[in-house]
C-alpha cells in the first residue's frame, strides 16, 4: 500500500501522477500471469528418431537370377547349395542403396515339409569394398515335381538342367544305357551307396529359377 502521510505540501499533478503509476503498477501486476501464460515456451517437440537409416525391413521382396541353369532337378530328400545374383537395387525408406544390383545371396535348397525352399545364409555386397555380411530370404516352397519314366528319353526333361548330386545319381541308374554326362551339365554322378532303384519311374523336384526363386526377407537387413 502507498503511504499517503502528509510530507510536505504536494502539487495536485503530482498527486494524480502517482495515483496513475500505482493503479499501472496493480493492473500490470494483476495481468502478468495471463500474459506469462500467452508466451510461456510449449512444451518442446521432440523429433521423432527415424531409427537405422541403412536398415531394409522385414518383408521386403529381393529379385534374384540363377545364371548356371534353365532349371534345377532335386530329388524330394536333397540338399541343394547355390549362389543367386539380386537384379535390382535395394534401397531404404530414404532412397538409399543398401542391396547394390549385382549381389550375391548364397544358401542352399532344402527340404521344407511336402517340398523344399530356398535359404539364404550369407550376401556378398556389390560395393567399392565388397562386404560379406548375414541375411535371412527365403522363397516360397517348392512343390513341382516331373516324373521320368523308364525306357523314356529323358532328354526333354533334364536338357539344359543342373542336377543334384542325388538326382543326378538316381538318374545315372535309371538311364545307365545313355551318357548322362553329357546330356547334364554340374551335376556330377556320385551313385549314392545302397541306391536302389526298382520302379518304372522316378519323381524330380523342379524348381524354374526364374519364376520361383523369389526372396523374401524373414528379418530386418542391415547395411553397412
Amino acid at each position: 500500500m502507498l503511504n499517503f502521510q502528509k510530507q510536505g505540501r504536494h502539487h495536485p499533478l503530482t498527486l494524480l501522477t502517482m495515483l496513475l503509476s500505482a493503479s499501472f503498477v496493480v493492473v500490470s501486476l494483476s495481468l502478468t500471469p495471463a500474459i506469462a501464460r500467452q508466451f510461456a515456451p510449449i512444451n518442446q517437440i521432440k523429433p521423432i528418431p527415424l531409427g537405422n537409416d541403412r536398415l531394409i525391413p522385414a518383408g521386403t521382396d529381393i529379385p534374384v537370377k540363377y545364371e548356371q541353369g534353365e532349371k534345377i532337378l532335386l530329388t524330394k530328400q536333397e540338399t541343394f547349395s547355390l549362389s543367386l545374383t539380386v537384379t535390382d537395387n535395394i534401397k531404404n525408406s530414404q532412397g538409399q542403396t543398401i542391396i547394390p544390383d549385382g549381389s550375391q545371396i548364397i544358401g542352399e535348397i532344402k527340404p521344407d515339409g511336402q517340398g523344399s525352399r530356398f535359404l539364404s545364409q550369407k550376401i556378398f555386397l556389390k560395393t567399392p569394398q565388397p562386404q560379406e555380411k548375414s541375411i535371412d530370404a527365403i522363397s516360397a516352397v517348392f512343390t513341382r515335381l516331373e516324373r521320368i519314366i523308364k525306357g523314356v528319353n529323358p532328354d526333354k526333361i533334364i536338357q539344359g538342367a543342373v542336377l543334384g548330386k542325388s538326382a543326378a545319381s538316381v538318374l545315372a541308374s535309371f538311364i545307365s544305357d545313355q551318357p548322362v554326362s553329357e546330356i547334364i551339365r554340374g551335376g556330377g554322378l556320385e551313385v549314392l551307396a545302397g541306391w536302389l532303384l526298382r520302379g518304372e519311374s522316378v519323381e524330380l523336384l523342379s524348381i524354374n529359377p526364374k519364376e520361383d526363386l523369389k526372396l523374401t526377407l524373414r528379418s530386418d537387413f542391415t547395411g553397412q
